[in-house]
């Protein structure tokens, strides 16, 4: 079953990835201009970012946990970058798996072993933790409501840790138990819809607060199947877009409206984050097919072929600058990504989606048979996991329509599984296939 992993595991998923991975690519080198990335090279203090906020100042916090750097926050006002460490007055621990904003653009942290804390543009203070017993270890994720209340999943001490709790602050906190029928374990996500209802997302299913204190389950007998709630996306009317492991569901208040790879062409059911824009375009962030726009009627993907030597790659949070650019970071140690839609070329180029590779498993031959929606240039790359190129063919200019292509790996790799990625235009697929002795 899909799980969203705990912050405070990730870096040891990261650490046990195996880090032979070679990846062959056929690709289109013009979807890299559309693309930003910050990493420990430069601009961050680690390459593990965590969470990304942006403040109605239009500066955006980056949050990191250590890996082999300092971790803290990485803060961007347009030109220049800023960093936040342990060092700064009450900001006391670089493990930050935790960042969002409230409505007056003070920024709120969250430590994986020293609380929380708030940032009004001048100081760090700590966040009362009144109403809360010392077995509360984390407050994640937190939220606010219409009137700026501040809301919080509450993470219970333990191995792995448990969140069957929420609770919100007005001087003190009040604490609000998920009973034992609809025990939620773990809270992926929290968001509040323009009416101030509270959804919830959990590894149990979705949650509804419309009152305060009372918890409402939302399940079958509602309209909603899914038991696994990743993220949310409220419009300004009411209605609330819920990312799930089985595609994306729209609520208008009444109805419920899915979307999945079965009834639309969305190329991913795995969803980890939803963001909307300023254009009420929907962005998808989804573990293995990269960010995905929604504009009402079209699925575009957008991808970078870096994050396909990982075999989850998810992208586990989304933001939307001042600017418009969507700002996101993905469950690897690359550091953030960003996406510049003003200068994506609108098109239908690519490569469908079905192409065929056989035989495979393979020995030494194995065929790629795919289909070119427009006329163009194809070449063929292999890499290897510094980014050495030691294979390439070009296909040259090809015409649109079906082609297939031959390669001979013999006494060209090992044995082993490896992983073939197929980028045109804005979009990028991939399959694995693997080598036999």
């Amino acid at each position: 079953m899909l799980r969203k992993e705990f912050t405070l595991t990730l870096l040891t998923y990261l650490l046990s990835i195996i880090s032979s991975l070679i990846i062959f690519s056929i690709s289109l080198s013009a979807q890299d201009n559309i693309w930003t990335v910050y990493n420990f090279g430069n601009a961050l203090p680690s390459d593990l970012a965590t969470g990304i906020t942006v403040s109605t100042n239009g500066k955006v916090y980056i949050s990191t946990f250590p890996y082999n750097e300092s971790g803290g926050l990485a803060v961007y006002d347009g030109i220049k970058w800023e960093n936040i460490n342990k060092k700064t007055e009450n900001f006391k621990e670089n493990a930050v798996p935790f960042i969002t904003t409230d409505k007056l653009g003070n920024i709120y942290v969250s430590f994986t072993s020293n609380g929380s804390a708030k940032f009004d543009g001048l100081l760090w203070v700590t966040i009362d933790s009144i109403g809360l017993d010392s077995s509360t270890n984390l407050l994640m994720p937190i939220v606010f409501d219409n009137n700026n209340k501040m809301w919080a999943g509450m993470f219970k001490k333990g191995m792995p840790p448990k969140s069957n709790f929420i609770g919100y602050y007005d001087s003190l906190w009040h604490v609000i138990r998920f009973d034992t029928t609809n025990k939620a374990n773990y809270i992926n996500g929290m968001a509040f819809d323009a009416n101030n209802n509270l959804w919830i997302g959990t590894n149990n299913g979705l949650f509804k607060n419309s009152n305060e204190g009372v918890l409402e389950k939302i399940d079958s007998s509602k309209g909603f199947y899914e038991r696994y709630i990743s993220s949310f996306a409220p419009d300004d009317k009411g209605n609330i877009w819920i990312g799930t492991s089985n595609g994306v569901y729209y609520y208008d208040g009444t109805t419920w409206t899915k979307y999945d790879t079965s009834n639309s062409e969305l190329q991913e059911n795995r969803i980890y984050s939803l963001l909307l824009d300023k254009k009420n375009n929907l962005w998808i962030g989804t573990e293995y097919s990269g960010l995905i726009k929604f504009d009402g009627k079209t699925f575009t993907k957008f991808y970078k072929q870096v994050w396909a030597y990982y075999d989850g790659h998810y992208i586990d949070n989304l933001a939307l600058d001042s600017t418009g650019n969507i700002w996101m970071t993905v469950s690897s140690n690359y550091g953030v990504f960003v996406l510049h839609p003003d200068l994506v070329r609108v098109s239908d180029d690519g490569i469908n989606d079905d192409f065929q590779i056989y035989p495979n498993p393979f020995s030494s031959l194995f065929n790629i048979e795919f289909e070119n929606k427009i006329a163009s240039v194809v070449n063929i790359d292999l890499y290897d996991i510094l980014g050495n190129n030691i294979y390439t063919k070009s296909l040259g200019f090809l015409d649109s329509g079906k082609h297939t292509t031959t390669f001979d790996m013999n006494n060209k790799i090992s044995t082993g599984s490896y992983l073939l990625v197929i980028s045109a235009g804005n979009e990028l697929i991939s399959k694995k296939i693997t080598k036999l002795e």
